[in-house]
């Protein structure tokens, strides 16, 4: 497994990111979290141990919420297109996929990246997460 350092400088950048369906083999190790913005990879820091328990939590409880109405289904760090011609995937610690977008006995795709956007994605806020990092995820 990697081990990734975080910076006050923010993410690391590593690379362009190639056009889909012109490489067979992903150009990020397995063990790498990252999105893409702008066309550039972006490797994420890991979370630490309060930030991965709150995110379970959250997404203990959402799930609890839209199971047994099968309203949708929850999903945790799970790769989404938000933009193609922007270029941009984003990976938010735990989203929400409405059955109207995805019917609920339908498996998420075996791909690298969800091709849709969320009803609703939630981002677990460390101290170390500038105002600036933050606002950069709205879209």
């Amino acid at each position: 497994m990697a081990t990734v350092t975080p910076s006050d400088s923010g993410p690391a950048h590593l690379g362009d990111f190639p056009e889909e369906g012109t490489v067979k083999a992903s150009p990020v190790p397995d063990d790498c979290f990252y999105e893409v913005v702008d066309g550039q990879i972006v490797e994420l820091p890991p979370m630490g141990a309060y930030e991965c328990d709150m995110a379970s939590f959250l997404a203990f409880m959402l799930g609890q919420v839209v199971h047994a109405p099968q309203l949708g289904k929850v999903v945790v760090e799970t790769l989404f297109w938000l933009h193609r011609a922007g270029k941009l995937k984003r990976r938010p610690d735990l989203a929400f996929v409405s059955a109207k977008k995805w019917p609920i006995r339908r498996r998420a795709p075996k791909t690298e990246a969800w091709d849709l956007i969320p009803d609703l994605v939630v981002e677990v806020v460390s101290e170390t997460n500038s105002a600036n990092e933050i606002n950069l995820k709205l879209v």
